[in-house]
């Protein structure tokens, strides 16, 4: 759906070594109901490095994610 444009929140930091980055989006704009206990999501977090390929939470990170490119969450 090309209209999808939550309202996010990002922070981030840079060091010479490392950075971080922290995003944060309001369940009410992901899911119609906020996880409970014991459910569990398919995830993935990718990140495009240019002329290096994907880098991801998973180490087969793929754009499009695929469902073997996923890492599972579980609310608890």
């Amino acid at each position: 759906d090309g209209s999808y444009n939550p309202t996010w929140y990002v922070a981030r930091q840079a060091e010479p070594d490392r950075w971080q980055l922290e995003l944060a989006i309001p369940w009410s704009e992901l899911v119609p109901r906020p996880p409970v206990e014991r459910d569990i999501w398919a995830v993935s977090a990718v990140r495009t490095v240019p002329q290096g390929g994907y880098h991801g939470v998973m180490p087969n990170a793929v754009w499009p994610p695929r469902w073997d490119s996923l890492g599972l969450l579980r609310f608890e």
